[in-house]
């Protein structure tokens, strides 16, 4: 038989016992070291929330890399209709070029020596020459450069920044000179001579004023409507300055369009 203060003793001491159990066994399960694996709920979502981000910036990076893929394919493509643009201003300057040979003696063979000078330079009466007059149009310089008359103007006022788009001032201007030569040299052959200074080597001098002649020649032909044999389109890139070269000042000074108008009819 139990001592009455035993029973009194054992009897709350079983009852914490019980409900320390109980509380642990609701707190979480065991670890794999024999331990109760406290705040689990907690540690997993932030598993959970750090596979996520890690997702988001795969799909991130896979995104930036089809980007990435398709600027470089409309790089390739923008490449190649530059290309072809390129080849064509070529083969149109060298139809320029045979035509202007053509022009100057139709009826000599290419395989023949050329004439003498005297026969190959035509000296025109001063009354050929007193007929060709000097205009004056608003953004540009006129004079005579021995029998022909030279219509100067700057680059920058005839081409956007791009260099090769005809601004909407330089299509005004190319209006008044179109004007002019319609009104004063309607019978004349025009030479749109381009001077270029962008750029490093000389060859990309000679192919800026290829595009930049045959981009004003064209506007003639479509804009204005002026005859189409009547121009011959020149490319003299960095040939033939004007100013040192050294300079930025002196490159503007020497990116130039000229309309070299001649005594001889078309």
């Amino acid at each position: 038989m139990q001592h009455p203060s035993i029973n009194r003793f054992i009897k709350p001491t079983m009852v914490v016992v019980a409900c320390l159990v109980s509380w642990g066994c609701q707190s979480g399960p065991i670890g794999p070291d024999g331990k109760f694996a406290w705040n689990q709920g907690q540690r997993q979502a932030a598993a959970n929330a750090n596979e996520s981000a890690q997702q988001q910036q795969v799909n991130q990076l896979n995104n930036d890399n089809e980007s990435l893929h398709a600027q470089l394919a409309q790089a390739r493509q923008q490449y190649r209709v530059t290309a072809q643009e390129l080849e064509l201003i070529k083969s149109e300057l060298k139809q320029a070029t045979d035509k202007l040979a053509i022009q100057k003696d139709p009826n000599q063979p290419a395989n023949l020596t050329p004439p003498a000078i005297a026969d190959a330079i035509p000296v025109p009466s001063p009354t050929i020459e007193q007929s060709l007059p000097l205009v004056d149009v608003q953004g540009t310089t006129t004079g005579r450069d021995g029998n022909t008359v030279r219509i100067e103007v700057a680059t920058t006022n005839v081409f956007s920044p791009d260099g090769v788009s005809v601004s909407a001032v330089g299509q005004t201007l190319l209006d008044q000179i179109a004007s002019a030569i319609t009104t004063n040299y309607s019978k004349q052959i025009i030479t749109i001579e381009a001077h270029a200074y962008q750029g490093i080597t000389p060859t990309e001098h000679h192919d800026l004023a290829a595009r930049q002649a045959i981009a004003i020649y064209r506007y003639m032909q479509t804009q204005r409507l002026l005859p189409a044999n009547q121009f011959i389109v020149m490319s003299r890139g960095s040939s033939a300055p004007r100013y040192s070269t050294a300079t930025e000042q002196g490159r503007r000074g020497n990116s130039r369009i000229e309309f070299i108008v001649s005594p001889k009819s078309f």
